[in-house]
Formats: structure tokens, C-alpha cells, sequence
């Protein structure tokens, strides 16, 4: 049973990797990944489907291969539906996944925006509804990455903000679970730390809001929100969606036993 709690300590260390070992991962490996997989899409509701060809995928690429050496395996985190719920729920979600990769010493990158979606479920179900909403690419890696990996990183992190404009408050002391979850929710990839003020603390709230079209990224910053702030003994949140709002995410956190509870609704990981 996959432990999500337990991902939290993978956060500070997690890394994209674009470059893979020609070595494969072993069946048991793959095993326990697709076990974890399978337990992500019972609680989602989305659909997790791995596959082996990634001549397929790259043909749906809009500008395309020469970001990835050697990569064998992905996994296509697809629904019936193309909603900026399903977005969130994906990047929620499929971070879990990414994160027990990490812990199982294999590497990954996500894929959110870089494939063309008609294209690639034309090829990959073409006898299904289902939607790609993002792909995660996933293999055995070199523990240090390559010189071209790092010049990559390196400057995605020029477009990425600096924490006093990545949030306001209504608060006038900025607690420690909060600077923690904010300093965990910016390695999250994508786009999520790219935005200023997308976060808003009040009082024990944290609210988190999506670009259009940045829904996976936001997701996957909430649940390294959430993991940070859960790792700590006096704090416990949870992610949940506010009815009156298009689209938002909310973590309500409890210092000591201060904790409030926000009305939740079914099924309420992502975005509404």
C-alpha cells in the first residue's frame, strides 16, 4: 500500500530527468510501480496506462524528441473528460507516483503541454474516449545528472519567483509550516512557481490558485504543500475545493488544536 505521508522526505531531492540509462528498470521494479499506479487510479478516478513504445508518444510531440535520451517506459494519466479538475486531480496525483519513483531510485519527467492530445490519443486509444491529460516518463538514471540536464534546470529557474511574491497574507506573522509548504511547493515542475501571488494565507488557509491550463502544475505544488506541512508534529491539512470558487485549492491546516475543518465535497483532490 502506497504510504503518501512517507513521500515527503523525496520533495527536497526530487529532479526531472530527461536523460535515461540504457540499462532497464527491473520486472520488480516495474511491479511495484504499477501497483502503486493502480492504487492512484482506484483513489482518483483517473486512468494510468504504461506503455513501452516512446516512438508513439514522440510523434505526438509538438517540438520534438531531442529533450529525452534513452527513455523506455511512461505512463499516460488520461480521463473521459478534460476538466480543470481532472488537470489537478492529475498533477495530485501523478506526483505520488513520481515521488515513489524517486524513492525507488529511478527518475522521471512529467510532459504537461509539449504533446499535441488529439494526436497522441489518436495513436495510443484509438479505440477509447479517454483524454491524455499529462505524461510521466520514468527509467533508470545516473544518480547526477548530466551537464545537459543541469543547464536546463538552471534556467527554468530564472523564470521561477522569489517567495515574497509568490503569495500575500492577511496575516502579519508568517508561520513556519507556511514557509515550509511554500518552500516545498516551488520545486514543483512546471509552471506553478512561475506566477505571482498564487498562493494567499489566511488565518490557518492557505489558498492555492490555478492558471488556466496550469492546473497539473498547481496540483502537484498542493500535494508538496501538503506532504511538507503534514511532516511536521503540530500541523495537519488537507487538500479540499471551495464550491464558489472556478478554480482553487485549499489546505486547511491545524497548529496545535487550532485545527478548522472547510466543508469539503466528494472526491475533492484537484481543482473545481
Amino acid at each position: 500500500m502506497l504510504d503518501k505521508n512517507k513521500l515527503a522526505d523525496y520533495v527536497p531531492g526530487f529532479q526531472s530527468r530527461r536523460t535515461f540509462s540504457p540499462q532497464l528498470p527491473s520486472q520488480e521494479e516495474l511491479v511495484l510501480v504499477q501497483q502503486a499506479a493502480e492504487e492512484l487510479a482506484a483513489q482518483s478516478g483517473l486512468t494510468f496506462t504504461r506503455f513501452d513504445q516512446p516512438k508513439l508518444l514522440f510523434e505526438s510531440f509538438k517540438r520534438g524528441k531531442g529533450f529525452f535520451r534513452f527513455a523506455h517506459y511512461y505512463y499516460v494519466i488520461s480521463a473521459k473528460e478534460d476538466t480543470p479538475m481532472n488537470r489537478g486531480k492529475t498533477g495530485y496525483f501523478g506526483q505520488q507516483l513520481a515521488l515513489y519513483l524517486t524513492s525507488l531510485r529511478l527518475g522521471c519527467c512529467w510532459e504537461m503541454d509539449r504533446f499535441d492530445r488529439e494526436k497522441l490519443a489518436e495513436l495510443l486509444f484509438p479505440d477509447s474516449e479517454e483524454k491524455p491529460l499529462a505524461v510521466l516518463l520514468f527509467g533508470r538514471v545516473n544518480p547526477i545528472r548530466s551537464l545537459r540536464e543541469g543547464t536546463i534546470h538552471q534556467m527554468r529557474k530564472l523564470h521561477s519567483k522569489s517567495f515574497d511574491k509568490m503569495f500575500r497574507s492577511d496575516r502579519l506573522d508568517i508561520p513556519y509550516w507556511f514557509h515550509l509548504g511554500l518552500e516545498y511547493f516551488h520545486k514543483a515542475p512546471g509552471n506553478a512557481n512561475r506566477y505571482e501571488e498564487a498562493i494567499r494565507l489566511k488565518d490557518t488557509t492557505a489558498f492555492f490558485t490555478a492558471q488556466p491550463g496550469q492546473e497539473v502544475s498547481t496540483g502537484i505544488g498542493t500535494l508538496h504543500f501538503e506532504l511538507a506541512v503534514n511532516s511536521l508534529p503540530s500541523c495537519h491539512g488537507e487538500i479540499r475545493v471551495l464550491e464558489d470558487q472556478k478554480v482553487c485549492f485549499v489546505n486547511t491546516i491545524g497548529e496545535t488544536d487550532a485545527h478548522q475543518a472547510q466543508p469539503a465535497k466528494e472526491d475533492s483532490h484537484g481543482v473545481a
